[in-house]
């Protein structure tokens, strides 16, 4: 049997996957796409009904959908070895959401030795555009998040 070989991106997305935080794993997030010389990181994520109210889905759930994608961006293109410490974000909600799957897009705008400045957007199962967002990041060594 002939295995395909596995790109310097694959291992990172299942590294990434692997080491989901607890909070991401709530919503079922998880890397499906990447690259790292556009630098960016796509994730699904299911949205329960719990997570809605009267109005839809809570923007609190979608905020953190895109701030995860947007994470995920710096922690592939640093390899793992930083982490960005959300800053700002600024959400600007565009459609409704609901309970279901939808798929995030985070992107670095730029980065430098301390700060990054992030991107990204989010999309239910139709295709809609739910939601876009900027975040400024602090950068931290990746396990040293104890010493903001």
């Amino acid at each position: 049997m002939v295995h395909a070989a596995v790109t310097q991106v694959e291992e990172l997305i299942e590294r990434l996957n692997r080491n989901m935080p607890p909070a991401t794993r709530l919503l079922e997030g998880k890397v499906v796409a990447a690259s790292l010389e556009e630098r960016w990181a796509e994730m699904t994520f299911q949205m329960k009904p719990a997570y809605c109210h009267a109005m839809g889905l809570q923007g609190g759930y979608i905020a953190a959908m895109l701030d995860n994608a947007m994470a995920r961006a710096v922690f592939l293109v640093s390899n793992e070895t930083l982490s960005p410490p959300t800053l700002e974000l600024k959400v600007s909600y565009l459609a409704p959401g609901a309970a279901g799957e939808y798929r995030a897009r985070g992107r670095i705008e730029h980065m430098g030795k301390s700060i990054a400045f992030m991107a990204s957007s989010v999309w239910d199962a139709s295709q809609t555009l739910i939601a876009k967002a900027t975040a400024t990041a602090k950068l931290v060594p990746y396990r040293d998040l104890g010493r903001l």
